[in-house]
């Protein structure tokens, strides 16, 4: 048995023994509004690893539906919000559709509201710019 494989069996041993699984502690270590160092030292770790404990999840279960169907719920989350905060009258991208001429929307809106978005809404404007750029498709 390697280091790896004792160290694992360590660790799987200790959430048993402690009537904690991987997301027990997971949500508890994210919750509680009192951590020791030992806990603030865990969550700085799992928030400083958490692209990567996500993508090992996704490539460990790629068909999984339940993770497909949560990540696209939260990626349509996070862009309502971002498409909530650009319709704000101080963003000037609100506008009365049937009285914008086509010059206006050719024009400088079109320039102001991509830097609007990529300031306010940055991941909204990357699916956006990346849906409308045909080269995407090809990479």
């Amino acid at each position: 048995m390697t280091t790896l494989q004792k160290q694992l069996d360590n660790v799987s041993l200790s959430f048993r023994d402690n009537g904690l699984t991987v997301g027990s502690y997971i949500h508890h270590l994210t919750h509680l509004s009192e951590r020791t160092a030992i806990c603030q030292e865990a969550q700085k770790s799992l928030i400083d690893h958490a692209v990567s404990i996500c993508s090992d999840l996704a490539s460990y279960l790629p068909t999984q539906p339940s993770i497909i169907s949560w990540t696209i719920k939260t990626a349509k989350q996070l862009f309502r919000k971002d498409v909530s905060e650009l319709t704000q009258e101080q963003h000037g991208l609100h506008f009365h559709a049937s009285k914008a001429s086509s010059s206006y929307l050719e024009g400088s809106f079109m320039d102001e509201s991509e830097e609007k978005m990529k300031k306010s809404a940055p991941l909204l404007w990357d699916l956006v710019y990346s849906l409308l750029d045909s080269d995407t498709a090809r990479r």
